[in-house]
Order: C-alpha cells, then sequence, then structure tokens
C-alpha cells in the first residue's frame, strides 16, 4: 500500500483504530469494574462488610467518615411484588469496626419494584428482614412528596416474604435427663470373728500353802525352824532324758513360808549319789531345786510365758568347791524365758547321809510384786536328778504338780499366802 492509497482511505482507518480503542477500553472497563456490568450500577466503598441487592433496588450511598442518624424528612420506602423466592444476601464480616459498609448489588431476575422518592436522599435496606445499617441523608429537605402511581399490598413487602421464607430454626431437641445411676448395693460387712476366749482360771486348788511366818527363819540348811509349815511332795516324774535307767531314786518334801519382805523356802531332798559339776544358768542340769511362779495368775491366765512369770533355780553347790546358789530367769513379751540376774535370793545347803537339805530366802521385790495375805500365786515345785556325770545333763525331773509343762503356766498348780 502506497501513500496514495493511504491518504484516500485515512478515514477508515482512523475510524477502525478509534474503534478498536473504544472496544478496548470498554473491555478493560468491565474487567476493573469502571463500566457497569449487565445493567448494574457499582459504587466503590473501603473494603469492609458487602451486601448484594437486585438491579432495581440498586441505591447510591455516599461515603463519609461516620455513620450519621437518619433525619425524619429523609425516608425512602422499597416495594417489590410478591415472590416465593428471594435469595438472602451475603453478608461479610467487617474486617474493623470502625471502617464504614460497602454495598455491592447483584443483580436477581424478579419483578421492577416501585419505589417512591423522597427528595434527593437515598436509604439502604441491606436486608428484607435487617435494619438499615448505612443511611446517608440528602443535602435538602423534600418541598413534595409524590405518591407512586401503583403500589402492591402490603402483604407482598419483600420484608414480609422473606421473613416467611426463611425457614424458623428448629428448636434444639431436648437432651433427655440423665438416667441416674443407681447406687451399688451396699455390700453387707462381714461378720466379726469372736476374739478367742481367754482361758478360764480353773478353781484354786491350794496345791500349796504358804506358811505366815512370825519369826523369820536363820538360813542356814537347818531345818529345826520349821515345825509349823506343812509339807508338800514332789513326786510325780514330768521330764526324764532318753537313755535314764528308770531308776527312781529321788525325792523332795517342800516347806513353804512368807512375811511381808520375803518368800522362804525348805526343802528336804533324798538322793542316793550327788553330783553337781554346773553354776549358773545351767545349775538346773545337775542335782538341784526349782520354783516355776506367776506372779499374776488372774491377770494373764493363759498357755504362754509373760513378764510376771520367774523360774528361780537353787542349787546346793557340790558340797566342796561349789557353794550354793541361785539362779533367776524372767519370761519376756514373747513368750520366752530369759536371764534376769542381779538379784538378792540366799541360798544355803548342807549334805546329808541320804541327800541333802536346803534353804532360801527370796525377796518379793526380785518378783515383782507385793505380798498380801490370801494371795494365790501360780507355782510348781520341782527337783533336778543326774546321776550319769557331766556328759549326761540333766536326767528326771520330779514336781508337786502332775501335769507340769515347761512354759505352760496354766499347767503349774496353785500356792496360797496363808494369813
Amino acid at each position: 500500500m502506497n501513500l496514495q492509497a493511504v491518504f484516500k482511505y485515512r478515514w477508515f482507518l482512523l475510524g477502525g483504530l478509534v474503534y478498536a480503542a473504544a472496544i478496548a477500553f470498554t473491555a478493560i472497563g468491565f474487567a476493573m469494574g469502571w463500566l457497569p456490568f449487565n445493567g448494574e450500577t457499582v459504587i466503590e466503598r473501603p473494603p469492609t462488610r458487602q451486601i448484594t441487592l437486585p438491579t432495581q433496588a440498586a441505591i447510591a450511598v455516599v461515603p463519609t467518615s461516620t455513620p450519621t442518624e437518619v433525619p425524619p424528612t429523609a425516608t425512602a420506602t422499597f416495594v417489590s411484588p410478591r415472590s416465593t423466592a428471594t435469595p438472602e444476601p451475603t453478608v461479610t464480616e467487617p474486617a474493623a469496626p470502625s471502617s464504614p459498609p460497602t454495598i455491592t448489588p447483584q443483580s436477581v431476575p424478579i419483578g421492577p419494584p416501585t419505589i417512591t422518592p423522597i427528595a434527593t436522599s437515598a436509604v439502604e435496606q441491606a436486608s428484607p428482614t435487617a435494619e438499615p445499617t448505612a443511611v446517608e441523608t440528602a443535602t435538602s429537605a423534600p418541598s413534595a412528596t409524590p405518591e407512586a402511581t401503583s403500589t402492591p399490598a402490603a402483604t407482598a413487602t419483600s420484608a414480609a416474604t422473606a421473613t416467611a421464607a426463611a425457614t424458623a430454626t428448629q428448636q434444639a431437641t431436648a437432651t433427655p435427663a440423665a438416667t441416674a445411676t443407681q447406687l451399688p448395693t451396699s455390700t453387707p460387712l462381714p461378720t466379726a470373728t469372736p476374739l478367742p476366749t481367754a482361758t478360764a482360771v480353773p478353781p484354786v486348788a491350794a496345791d500349796v500353802s504358804a506358811f505366815r511366818l512370825g519369826t523369820p527363819p536363820t538360813i542356814d540348811g537347818q531345818l529345826a525352824d520349821w515345825t509349823n509349815a506343812s509339807i508338800t511332795a514332789s513326786q510325780y516324774q514330768v521330764f526324764s532324758r532318753s537313755g535314764w535307767d528308770g531308776s527312781a531314786d529321788i525325792q523332795a518334801d517342800w516347806q513353804v513360808g512368807w512375811d511381808a519382805s520375803y518368800l522362804y523356802v525348805a526343802v528336804q531332798v533324798t538322793d542316793d549319789r550327788h553330783y553337781q559339776p554346773y553354776t549358773g544358768r545351767f545349775s538346773f542340769r545337775g542335782d538341784s531345786i526349782e520354783l516355776q511362779l506367776d506372779l499374776n495368775r488372774r491377770g494373764d491366765f493363759g498357755q504362754y510365758l509373760s513378764y510376771d512369770d520367774f523360774q528361780i533355780i537353787l542349787s546346793p553347790g557340790d558340797f566342796g568347791s561349789r557353794a550354793p546358789e541361785a539362779y533367776r530367769f524372767r519370761g519376756n513379751d514373747i513368750g520366752q524365758m530369759v536371764d534376769a540376774t542381779g538379784h538378792q535370793i540366799s541360798v544355803a545347803a548342807v549334805q546329808t547321809g541320804d541327800g541333802y537339805n536346803l534353804e532360801a530366802r527370796i525377796p518379793w521385790s526380785d518378783l515383782g510384786t507385793t505380798a498380801q495375805a490370801n494371795m494365790i500365786i501360780g507355782a510348781a515345785l520341782n527337783a533336778n536328778d543326774n546321776d550319769f556325770g557331766a556328759l549326761s545333763g540333766q536326767e528326771v525331773m520330779i514336781s508337786n504338780v502332775q501335769t507340769r509343762a515347761y512354759a505352760d503356766p496354766t499347767t503349774w498348780g496353785t500356792m496360797v499366802l496363808a494369813p
């Protein structure tokens, strides 16, 4: 194409360029929102809550820094034909409560509404059921209020229709009351196991009667001072060692007296052979006599040893280098007889042609009690015999109580302190 042709068709070319520019500007305007699309009017506001209204109800709102109240002279009435389905507007919560709202109407194919204008003011009704959220007043009060030529019945208003269209929120089904959990049936308390009945104290049998002495005897092994005291014999064999030949060659006769300070004993022993190589706590293994005493028989009568039970060993010695002596054992809280040294017991013995005589004086304080007339004491009077030398140890024991057992006070007899 040469310059002449260009000059000839210059007006066509210029018109085409203008037309293309208009098309491009229109497309950009639609894309950027500068131009209305599908007959809608768009007003840009700062980004806040957006409410969409139909095209026929588009209302211009002039933004201000703060919303003002609606003056009584500026109102707007919106009435639309009855519609069975009016879409709910989309509401976006504002980014900040201080920013003014933005209204973006959206086209909805409904019938043309009848609008009765009053002055030049505009009122936005954001939702058929909500109060107006943004109201701008007109710059001047109206001089006249023209009436609409056709106004549908009030029953066909959008507000009423929208309100009816909105399905009533179904009330939450009441949560059934929780069934009370039945309390568990109380478990019957176990039947209390009855405590073992204490061993009944047997009737008092005056196995030994302790004579009350007006004048205390002299502890010298001579028995002339005991003319008024009764005699109690140890005649029952209650122990024998394995290998014992069965020869009964020992006998012991006891006399017992008391006063406020002491318990006294005098024993005449018949034994064909005297042998006592032991001393101290082992003196019971040789020829000797012993007393087992329960000083609180009524208080703790039972088949166990306790702190008020005593075993007193009285040894005549060997009538040579080993002098007569006494050794005391005492019960403890676990049923044992243990050493109880530090006593004040006095012993004397004299050898006779068929055995020996022995006297002893035992302080009541060494027995942990105070003597009283008619006091009853558990007692067993025993005699030990050893005929086979040092290697044999205790061979035979005889007692005044046939049932006597070493660690069971219920098998011992009794002693009564005569008044």
